[in-house]
């Protein structure tokens, strides 16, 4: 009895307490508590986060050293980035040290760590070789076009042969202008314009451009002018480079030679030589096939060109013909012409985009013209005009554009 007296006493204190909330409805009241004071900061925070910013108004202020002058000078200059005597070989020093102390990289580690060192040291060998250095010695050197050609085809050249080459000491300063007539340039309003004028037109271009002694290679008509050049200013041309060799068909010492080479072929030179004269039947019909435009533009410039300037496919088939057949007289009995060939089809089209738009600018015809007018026999021939029009001469009234790339 006493016992259970006991405890129905213990149970009847119990049913006067409180009863404590489970731990289940606590966690649910927290989070509820959390989600309302989020909303609160959303509801706060959205508008700040989702309006659009004011456009600020900022004053116009003078950011250099000292005060504003009274007028600003707002003209649009070149700038020519400049160095001090010696960076390059600073440098290149510098460099050669950094190799020295490279740390060889963990196997396979690859980029984990940050920059591989052997990766580095490939960066540091190119930086050392691109770039010239003071040493260097920056040679100007004369590039000339001729026809169809203009200066795109020397754009492809024009990085190989401005950046520096391991083991080579000099770089180029290139000069890739247009030669009267052609492109944007400047043409003759006067007949008499040849090969000769034209040489001294590209000496006067060189001598404005600041090149007293300077390197001249040429193909074409380029290779003439280039002749004339190093023939007439051997002050000037330190060397000549000519990519065809053109004889005076009126030199009675050539026909000599074709006679007796004939008989005894090696005096004409080389094999390679050999094989495009003889046996002469095959080269006077190659010569007869290939060169049927020279005489139409050495006799009637005016009418082919009118047929060329309103065509630009008929001038497309007038200029890349040219370039099938000078290239490799065998393209002629290719389906294809051998195109693009060794070139870029946008290379070929953009030279033909040169003469085509050249229009805007002066006659189409200006490019086929011999300024010389119509062939007059020997003296005409002797003089090898080139291509020129009705306008002013370069460098004379004129302007030569100029494709220039800088040694680097």
């Amino acid at each position: 009895m006493p016992r259970t007296s006991k405890s129905a006493r213990q149970e009847g204190g119990g049913s006067g307490a409180a009863a404590p909330s489970p731990p289940s409805a606590r966690g649910v009241s927290l989070v509820a508590i959390a989600l309302l004071l989020l909303a609160m900061v959303t509801a706060y925070m959205y508008p700040l986060l989702t309006a659009e910013p004011a456009v600020p108004e900022l004053p116009d202020k003078w950011w250099s050293a000292g005060e504003p002058p009274a007028r600003p000078d707002t003209s649009v200059q070149r700038y020519k980035i400049w160095a001090p005597a010696g960076t390059m070989d600073d440098i290149r020093s510098r460099l050669a040290r950094a190799e020295s102390r490279l740390t060889p990289p963990l196997e396979g580690s690859n980029f984990t760590y940050g920059f591989n060192s052997e990766q580095l040291k490939k960066v540091l060998d190119h930086w050392s070789t691109k770039v010239p250095s003071d040493q260097h010695q920056v040679v100007p050197l004369l590039l000339l076009h001729g026809w169809p050609g203009s200066f795109v085809e020397f754009r492809r050249a024009l990085q190989l042969l401005s950046r520096p080459r391991p083991g080579h000491r000099v770089v180029f300063e290139l000069i890739c202008p247009s030669l009267p007539g052609y492109g944007f340039s400047s043409a003759a309003a006067k007949p008499g314009l040849g090969t000769p004028e034209v040489a001294a037109i590209m000496r006067k271009l060189m001598l404005r451009l600041g090149f007293e002694k300077f390197f001249v290679q040429g193909g074409d008509w380029g290779s003439m002018i280039t002749n004339l050049m190093g023939t007439m200013y051997p002050d000037n041309v330190r060397g000549a480079h000519m990519n065809m060799v053109t004889p005076s068909s009126t030199s009675p010492r050539m026909w000599l030679l074709l006679a007796v080479g004939k008989l005894f072929p090696s005096v004409l030179g080389s094999e390679f030589f050999q094989k495009r004269y003889y046996p002469v039947g095959a080269f006077a019909s190659q010569l007869a096939r290939e060169t049927g435009y020279a005489h139409l533009q050495a006799t009637k410039p005016d009418t082919v060109g009118v047929a060329l300037g309103d065509s630009p496919a008929g001038l497309a088939a007038y200029i890349l013909e040219k370039f099938s057949s000078w290239t490799d007289m065998e393209n002629v009995a290719r389906p294809d012409g051998g195109l693009p060939g060794p070139y870029e089809m946008d290379d070929l089209l953009d030279n033909v985009m040169i003469y085509w738009v050249e229009q805007l600018d002066h006659e189409l015809d200006a490019s086929v013209r011999r300024v010389d007018g119509p062939a007059r026999g020997r003296d005409a021939a002797a003089r090898h005009p080139v291509p020129g029009a009705r306008r002013p001469a370069v460098c004379g009234q004129g302007a030569v554009p100029v494709l220039a790339e800088h040694a680097r």
